[in-house]
């Protein structure tokens, strides 16, 4: 049996006087039996970039393509009974633009024009004046804000004084329908006359307000109903 290293240091160590020394065996590394590392580095024959990882007898997935007999999806036509939409955006030249049934117009040119609210109040006033409504006396009704309007004189409506009532003159602006009837915001109670103006006297208009104010006789006329 060959004697182990640590054997062999004990042997050198007891050995008598007078005999030779014995060197201890020198260490070497690594043992002359083993070849050193020799570098992994890839071979040359493996080009880089190329996945070496598969078994040889498994080859990679290819792109399968779309058998030819099958065709793209295509788009359907809307069916025969649905028409298709058309632009409804823009008027069609057949379709005239709408007529404005009423219209602003300035005050103190030909005529000037009283303001009366309640409407009840006015129609009761010219009741009491006795004024027909198909003498071509101008009188317009405001069924929004519930007012009576009559045409005086042009620079005289301020001669009516009754409380309850607006003078409307120069710089004044007073919504007039275009045609006989008008809107709901001025509506034609008379009509004026198409040749000879006619005007209530402002003076008396005012004097009659204030008999129905005194006498409570307001609720006596019958109003008109609303386009």
């Amino acid at each position: 049996m060959t004697p182990t290293l640590t054997e062999e240091l004990s042997t050198a160590a007891s050995s008598p006087e007078g005999a030779e020394p014995v060197a201890p065996p020198k260490l070497t590394w690594p043992p002359d039996n083993v070849a050193p590392l020799k570098d992994t580095a890839p071979s040359e024959k493996v080009a880089p970039g190329k996945d070496t990882g598969l078994p040889e007898n498994v080859a990679p997935l290819k792109t399968t393509a779309p058998p030819e007999n099958v065709a793209p999806p295509k788009l359907s036509a809307p069916p025969e009974n649905v028409a298709a939409l058309k632009d409804t955006c823009l008027p069609s030249e057949k379709v005239a633009p709408p007529k404005l049934t009423v219209l602003l117009v300035d005050c103190g040119l030909e005529w000037d024009a009283i303001v009366i609210a309640p409407l009840q109040r006015g129609l009761a006033a010219l009741t009491r004046l006795s004024l027909p409504i198909d003498r071509g006396y101008p009188v317009l009704a405001d069924y929004v804000r519930q007012e009576l309007i009559v045409h005086v004189p042009a620079g005289t409506a301020r001669r009516c004084t009754a409380h309850g009532t607006r003078s409307l003159t120069t710089g004044s602006w007073l919504l007039m329908p275009t045609g006989q009837r008008g809107s709901i915001s001025a509506t034609w109670l008379s009509t004026p006359h198409p040749t000879q103006p006619r005007f209530v006297d402002p003076g008396e208009l005012s004097d009659a307000l204030r008999h129905i104010d005194q006498t409570g006789s307001a609720g006596e006329s019958s109003l008109p109903p609303p386009p």
